[in-house]
């Protein structure tokens, strides 16, 4: 979070237009860097509760269970860390090549 603060802080201290010649790619990234503040409260938090109770459960047995397991090869939160991956990649294009 402290990111997209500093990002608006600095695109405010700049004077950037929202939208304009040059400026376009800030917009751009904020929006990409936006987009994954969501993958928290309906990805990461459940998910990473069901994968405490998962791991609690295999402490207690003394061995990895099929859940933990289950857990550890969850596809959601895989596709959320690619997603997070590739905007992230996104926005270092953006903040070298500046294309807009």
């Amino acid at each position: 979070m402290l990111v997209l603060a500093f990002g608006l802080l600095a695109w405010w201290t700049e004077k950037l237009p929202l939208w304009g010649t040059g400026a376009r790619w800030v917009t751009v990234s904020l929006i990409a860097f936006a987009s994954m503040i969501p993958l928290v409260p309906l990805v990461f938090l459940p998910r990473g509760k069901d994968f405490d109770a998962a791991l609690a459960d295999a402490e207690a047995a003394g061995h990895v269970t099929p859940a933990l397991t289950a857990a550890f090869h969850d596809p959601a939160v895989a596709a959320a860390r690619w997603y997070e991956l590739g905007v992230v990649a996104f926005v270092i294009v953006l903040m070298v090549t500046k294309p807009f």
